[in-house]
């Protein structure tokens, strides 16, 4: 069984995580990368299809940088060029996985998918939370988590991104 949480209050509640992933020390900021990005035995990869023309990339994004966000950041955020699609997998698959979000004004919000470490898909999630706003969702498997996926519209849209940031990850209660 999966539950997903959209605060932290509840998700720490029914977890024990830490904050792993902040990236603040990441470099280079404000700079497509057009490879997976391991942090701290997280890997973040930019999935096809998208609709950059340089193909997929990640982008680690300043607040001071974040021209199409339309709320101000609170951090580093990892986000893409053109609509938003990465993975998040784990060397260490952990039972509880969760995270800041940024929404976009898309009318169709983020989608959220899990896998197992054998690649089934255990759940999809689509997030609840209203267009253009900073959020949480937080996920707590019964088994480990293998892969997380991020996938949202209308990023390619001037000043329409969305993002994630400050991953926690750890075990169910």
């Amino acid at each position: 069984m999966i539950s997903f949480y959209d605060d932290q209050v509840t998700f720490d509640a029914n977890s024990a995580t830490n904050t792993i992933v902040t990236f603040e020390p990441f470099t280079p900021l404000n700079e497509p990368i057009f490879v997976p990005v391991t942090i701290d035995d997280i890997t973040f990869t930019p999935i096809l299809p998208t609709d950059y023309r340089d193909g997929p990339n990640l982008f680690v994004v300043t607040p001071d940088s974040a021209v199409d966000f339309q709320i101000p950041l609170q951090s580093n955020v990892l986000s893409e060029s053109g609509n938003e699609n990465f993975e998040i997998t784990f060397s260490t698959a952990p039972t509880a996985i969760g995270f800041d979000t940024y929404t976009n004004s898309s009318d169709d919000p983020p989608v959220v998918t899990v896998y197992d470490v054998e690649g089934n898909l255990r759940a999809q999630y689509v997030l609840i939370q209203l267009p253009n706003t900073l959020g949480f969702l937080g996920i707590v498997s019964d088994r480990p988590i293998g892969k997380v996926h991020w996938l949202a519209t209308q990023g390619g849209e001037s000043g329409n991104d969305t993002g994630i940031a400050n991953v926690r990850v750890g075990d169910a209660k």
